[in-house]
């Protein structure tokens, strides 16, 4: 009975990591396409870099943005700037928060742009939720 238990939770735990894996996008991918990636949601994998908090901002429906930081996003084909947005009008301390060499996965929505001033598109992706692995 325990060996069967066992088995179907290392079935189980195989079958969401296999599904994570087979729906990874390259970062590298995402950079060379980005214009048919604009506005689509993603999932990403990789180390986190450069990890730097954001000062709390007023966002375009008004709500006050907390808690929020920045990270580059680096797999062996890339990296990408991940933003992490605070919950709105909540106290600090809400969001989850990675650190400098963590492996995680990220699903974001992506935004290519040309920045005013600029013949350079930029990429970036807000992200939706962040999974560290090995957690």
């Amino acid at each position: 009975m325990q060996k069967t238990a066992l088995l179907s939770a290392l079935l189980y735990s195989l079958g969401a990591y296999l599904s994570v894996a087979s729906d990874l996008v390259p970062i590298g991918t995402v950079l060379s396409f980005a214009e048919s990636y604009h506005l689509r949601t993603v999932t990403l994998q990789g180390k986190v870099r450069r990890v730097q908090t954001i000062a709390p901002y007023t966002d375009l429906d008004g709500c006050v943005q907390r808690d929020s930081y920045a990270f580059l996003l680096e797999d062996e084909t890339g990296s990408i700037e991940v933003d992490v947005r605070g919950p709105c009008a909540s106290p600090s301390g809400t969001m989850v928060s990675v650190t400098e060499g963590d492996r995680v996965v990220v699903q974001a929505l992506i935004h290519a742009f040309t920045p005013d001033r600029s013949d350079r598109m930029t990429v970036q992706d807000v992200a939706k939720s962040i999974q560290r692995l090995g957690d």
